[in-house]
């Protein structure tokens, strides 16, 4: 496997990427942008795979993939880590439940 798979797509505008990233992350946003830079980038082939955060960590430590979205920073100072956005949480509750509409729950 090229060491600098994207630093070649990059410069030559041909090569491969591996993405593995966790399942629950392959929302809109992130299908929208990798079908973005697949037209823009034609002569670069994108593999997609789907794991745990976990196997994602391990898939990128064994460069079995390029790349790795996942949820948590992982440990060890063998990776470089970039946060690639935040995700919102939300709560949700059925309108007449008794702690619908309130601000705080103690």
């Amino acid at each position: 496997m090229d060491k600098k798979p994207c630093a070649t797509c990059k410069s030559a505008g041909r090569g491969s990427i591996s993405l593995a990233l966790v399942g629950t992350l392959a929302d809109t946003r992130i299908v929208d942008t990798l079908r973005r830079f697949a037209k823009r980038a034609r002569n670069v082939r994108l593999e997609l795979r789907t794991a745990s955060s976990a196997e994602v960590t391990d898939l990128v430590r064994r460069g079995e993939v390029t790349l790795g979205l996942r949820y948590f920073s992982p440990d060890g100072a063998d990776l470089v880590v970039h946060p690639a956005g935040a995700e919102a949480v939300l709560v949700v509750a059925a309108a007449g439940h008794r702690l619908a509409g309130r601000r705080r729950v103690t």
